[in-house]
């Protein structure tokens, strides 16, 4: 997200009553331990890190595809 972080959106839309209920996964280039809390703390449903080959880019499209439809079948 050009001019954004995660953290910055995440702050803003906790606070926002209309889009705080929309499921949010981050991808992020780090995988340490305190930046993944934090974002997990500030309303993220899930952090996923960027792989680095193709196979894991095939994984994290399943996470994404599998958590989609899980949430799609808690609306």
């Amino acid at each position: 997200m050009p001019g954004v972080n995660a953290l910055d959106f995440l702050v803003w839309r906790k606070a926002s009553s209309l889009y705080s209920s929309i499921p949010v996964i981050v991808l992020s280039g780090s995988n340490e331990p305190i930046g993944v809390g934090r974002i997990l703390e500030l309303g993220a449903n899930q952090h996923i890190a960027k792989p680095m080959d193709l196979e894991g880019w095939e994984k994290v499209v399943r996470e994404i595809w599998d958590f989609g439809t899980q949430a799609r079948s808690l609306f």
